[in-house]
């Protein structure tokens, strides 16, 4: 049995029973779980001739976002950026980039842990069934910073002003909060929309003058859909 099946199949044994779901996205091999506010998500990824595991932790989806933004998507090129359940958009909303950043961990001499994104050693079946009860056990007892702090849109928004402050794209892959690239700036005037941002306008016109350049106007069908649901969205909070 390959390593991804033998990976699955434990994850199902361990995880439904907690609550879990598989993403159905087609090429997306991950979980998610459904809190009142937020639903978390997973990622594994497996190669054919490679040695090795990879998986993401602390991607977060505010359904309320994600709704909007792949009403953007569905239907295009980037019809893969919406990612789906059978009940809810779950679309990734934020990213820790930090985590994406971590290093290569080598089992069984490193002991499994969030500080590596990438696995080598995982060659027999007893290996893959001890790393899948550590996620089930981190993703239970283990929860980072990042997910502490951004439980909330607001908590988003704050984060994205402090990146205008410095200059830094919400987007950037080092330090945004952001996922999907140019994407970002779409998602990002979501998040502002619904919570009733006060630099809104400001935010939007930025936006709009970017993409309307020559080397951006790939974005500018997209926009113009955004600007379309922009119009029958109302606020939900007030920051």
């Amino acid at each position: 049995m390959k390593r991804k099946d033998i990976m699955l199949r434990r994850l199902d044994e361990l995880l439904l029973p907690l609550g879990y779901e598989h993403i159905t996205t087609p090429g997306i091999n991950g979980f998610f779980k459904v809190y009142p506010d937020y639903v978390d998500l997973f990622t594994l990824g497996f190669y054919m001739r490679l040695d090795i595991v990879d998986i993401i932790f602390s991607r977060r989806s505010f359904p309320e976002v994600a709704v909007l933004y792949n009403q953007i998507f569905e239907k295009t090129r980037y019809h893969s950026w919406a990612w789906r359940s059978k009940k809810i958009a779950i679309t990734p909303t934020i990213v820790d980039r930090e985590t994406e950043k971590k290093g290569v961990g080598n089992y069984p001499q490193n002991l499994f842990s969030a500080n590596y994104c990438k696995w080598l050693g995982l060659d027999t079946e007893e290996a893959l069934f001890d790393f899948c009860d550590w996620i089930a056990f981190h993703l239970e007892n283990e929860e980072s910073e990042f997910s502490k702090h951004y439980k909330t849109l607001p908590s988003v928004l704050e984060k994205m002003d402090e990146l205008d402050a410095k200059g830094i794209f919400w987007g950037d892959s080092n330090l945004g909060i952001l996922p999907w690239g140019s994407g970002a700036y779409l998602s990002g005037l979501i998040i502002s929309k619904l919570c009733n941002d006060l630099n809104f306008l400001e935010k939007y016109e930025r936006i709009e003058a970017y993409l309307s350049k020559d080397e951006n106007e790939e974005w500018l069908p997209y926009f113009e859909k955004l600007k379309e649901i922009l119009e029958r969205v109302e606020p939900r909070y007030n920051v």
